[in-house]
């Protein structure tokens, strides 16, 4: 008996993608599925991390301390991301846990070759929570940003009001984290501490909201009371871990979310031109084979990283997307096998 076989690996509009031009897209098409992820290849976002300083270099990580720091604080990062666990909320929840397919790379230019920057001056060391304009401003983005519309720019500050309280935020260009200096000079707290908060802002970057006080757009992300930690009693007995919540963990991405980053990252423009381009390279390991009789709905983009094999009388369904091969990446069509093109569907080969 022929199985059918729906792929269903999805969107944050940004204005500025243009995808409403193209195709008329779901979150859903781009959740990764855990049994084929050939078809959903980890997507690695180039980024760079300045740390903010007054000009005499205090209030933030020394160079050689700081180098060390950004490293295991992206590796930290990436180990969340590649360890995706169960929702805590809502009590009870059977929300599926999905690979969110999504790690970061440092990467520099001939000034920086690490992507490790160190920012001094006084009058750019702006950060404080009690005024939310220095959070929001810019301009550091404007004035010191390297490789801009390639990489995602990340800056560390502290926060100049004294309180060492974490927070940030995430805009399409860039994301600003605050407060990590504090905890490691205060309380020995290493990369890992703030690894959860990292991801949380480059999540905004990628195009995801706060679910705890607003609608993101997602269902599978309940509001909640923002609980920061475990109480005794009351609504913070079972607080929130998902990442763009404020909490311990932030360490819970639900399939709504890891869609709606991957849709933002497989359409033309920011932030996919922050993707290492590594969809150029063919690998063996990543062949992508539909067995034989099974028919395969794909509804996403899909860059692939090898050949694209269809089995005997397989048939590939390619509806309203794009499913790219790699250079030197072959389509291989076995004896009676057959693939539908729908709503301006095409395999193309990366150019």
């Amino acid at each position: 008996m022929t199985k059918f076989l729906v792929v269903l690996m999805g969107l944050f509009l940004f204005p500025s993608l243009g995808i409403g031009q193209l195709y008329q897209q779901n979150w859903r098409d781009y959740v990764p599925t855990p049994s084929s992820l050939e078809w959903m290849p980890v997507k690695t976002v180039r980024i760079n991390i300045h740390f903010v300083s007054k000009s005499d270099g205090s209030g933030n990580f020394d160079e050689e301390t700081g180098r060390k720091f950004a490293r295991d604080l992206v590796a930290a990062a990436n180990g969340l991301l590649a360890n995706n666990q169960p929702m805590n909320l809502p009590k009870g929840n059977q929300t599926p846990v999905v690979p969110i397919q999504i790690r970061y790379e440092l990467s520099g230019d001939s000034a920086a070759p690490d992507g490790i920057y160190f920012i001094r001056s006084d009058s750019d060391y702006r950060f404080n929570r009690s005024d939310i304009s220095t959070i929001f401003d810019p301009s550091i983005f404007e004035k010191y940003g390297k490789q801009k519309g390639k990489v995602l720019n990340v800056f560390l500050f502290e926060n100049t009001d004294g309180s060492g309280k974490t927070g940030g935020i995430g805009a399409s260009d860039w994301a600003k984290v605050g407060g990590l200096f504090y905890h490691f000079k205060n309380y020995q707290r290493w990369a890992w501490f703030g690894a959860g908060l990292f991801n949380h802002e480059i999540g905004h970057s990628l195009g995801l909201f706060h679910t705890w006080n607003e609608n993101d757009g997602c269902d599978d992300t309940p509001m909640n009371e923002n609980c920061w930690n475990v109480a005794e009693e009351g609504p913070c007995k079972i607080p929130s871990n998902n990442v763009m919540d404020y909490n311990a963990n932030e360490n819970a991405w639900t399939p709504c979310q890891v869609g709606k980053v991957h849709l933002a990252l497989s359409n033309p423009g920011i932030p996919r031109d922050f993707l290492v381009p590594d969809y150029l390279q063919i690998y063996d390991s990543l062949d992508v084979f539909i067995s034989p009789g099974d028919t395969l709905l794909v509804s996403g983009n899909r860059f692939l990283r090898g050949d694209l094999i269809l089995g005997r009388r397989s048939v590939l369904i390619v509806r309203n997307c794009k499913i790219v091969l790699p250079p030197s990446g072959r389509l291989i069509q076995r004896r009676k096998s057959s693939i539908l093109y729908e709503q301006r569907g095409k395999i193309e080969m990366t150019r």
